[in-house]
């Protein structure tokens, strides 16, 4: 059998949705694919019920780590050992439409293109759905390919000629600068808004709001290689320089919006100030910003960007004990009242040119500037 598609699945203490994936990946209206497994030394039950399923369908392989490396050891691991023309990446929490994999082939096919991109389905943790597709930008560059790499297929030659991996020293932000990379490389992208990737947002993921000192330092070191690797590249034009610096300052606000410890708040303050002056090594490469934070940057004052920039929260408990309300603002999203500190109860989000008002999730009035 010709592979026409490597899937890679990095598993790692995942056996309440392994039956899920395997049931979404195994019908794949695609048939000539593989399915490439790589147990990261789980310690709950996914390692046999992988074997079961391998025993099943033999497109099915599973790998297992001689120890924990992490995501990304697991990725490349993946990647290594794959045989298919393209390679596509699945999280095993995750799903994909029954045909995406064959359309995304096809197209790769039918356009001659080193990648292949569809469209994403986010699910929240209480169930509402956005559909974010970036492809109108992308069509325009491909540069604007930033985020959600597992949304695409990528031609397996083009990645193996460059030495496209996952970085291993980060354990986060590892897949902006492997897409990053990718994107640099490829000749030509094509898309379609005809199939999605089903992301699922969990509750305590990597992508929770509490950040750790480790995630920090990752997250920082990750920004700062996606200008000094972009910056490094002698074929690098004008428009990824400019976008590889939209990129890092996105990640570098991510990382500001969460909830941080106070030596890790000066870390990122300096990663911001470092960023502006890297930015602004090139025309027009620093993105829209707000007044007050462009003004902050430019004339390095830690107290106005930490005020612009930082999450604040404001509790009110009774006898210092109980729970009654909190306030919490941050940069770009407004200000939330919950009340027992859980419930949100009022939602301000400031905009251009309207500011609305949200009570319980419904919006109640809007404000006309």
């Amino acid at each position: 059998m010709s592979i026409k598609v490597s899937i890679i699945v990095p598993c790692y203490n995942i056996a309440p949705f392994v039956s899920q994936c395997m049931e979404c990946l195994t019908r794949q209206t695609l048939r000539d694919i593989e399915i490439i497994c790589i147990d990261d030394r789980s310690t709950d039950a996914t390692p046999g019920l992988l074997r079961e399923y391998a025993q099943t369908d033999p497109r099915i392989t599973v790998i297992t780590q001689k120890r924990n490396g992490g995501v990304s050891a697991a990725r490349n691991a993946g990647m290594a050992a794959a045989r298919g023309e393209y390679i596509g990446f699945v999280d095993p929490d995750d799903l994909v439409d029954a045909n995406f994999f064959e359309t995304l082939y096809n197209l790769a096919v039918a356009s001659d293109a080193d990648i292949a991109k569809g469209a994403v389905k986010v699910v929240s943790p209480d169930g509402e759905m956005e559909i974010i597709n970036l492809n109108p930008q992308i069509r325009t560059s491909k540069f604007n390919f930033g985020t959600s790499f597992w949304s695409a297929i990528y031609r397996r030659e083009m990645l193996q000629k460059n030495g496209v991996e996952f970085p291993r020293e980060f354990i986060i932000s590892e897949d902006l600068i492997f897409l990053m990379k990718a994107v640099h490389f490829a000749r030509t992208i094509a898309t379609t808004d005809d199939v999605y990737y089903w992301y699922y947002r969990r509750e305590n993921s990597a992508d929770s709001q509490d950040m750790s000192t480790p995630k920090v330092d990752s997250g920082i070191g990750a920004t700062r290689h996606m200008i000094e690797w972009t910056d490094a590249q002698p074929d690098a034009t004008d428009a990824e320089r400019r976008a590889a610096a939209r990129k890092a300052y996105c990640n570098a606000a991510y990382l500001a919006g969460k909830n941080l410890r106070p030596l890790d708040i000066q870390k990122i303050l300096d990663l911001l100030m470092w960023w502006y002056d890297a930015a602004t090594a090139h025309a027009d490469a620093v993105p829209d910003l707000r007044p007050r934070v462009r003004r902050a940057m430019r004339c390095k004052n830690e107290h106005a960007l930490r005020s612009q920039m930082f999450v604040k929260n404001t509790r009110l408990r009774l006898f210092g004990v109980i729970p009654l309300m909190k306030r919490s603002r941050i940069l770009g999203w407004g200000t939330r009242y919950l009340l027992f500190e859980f419930m949100p109860v009022l939602t301000v989000r400031p905009g251009m040119p309207k500011t609305k008002i949200y009570s319980f999730g419904i919006p109640v009035l809007s404000i006309k500037r």
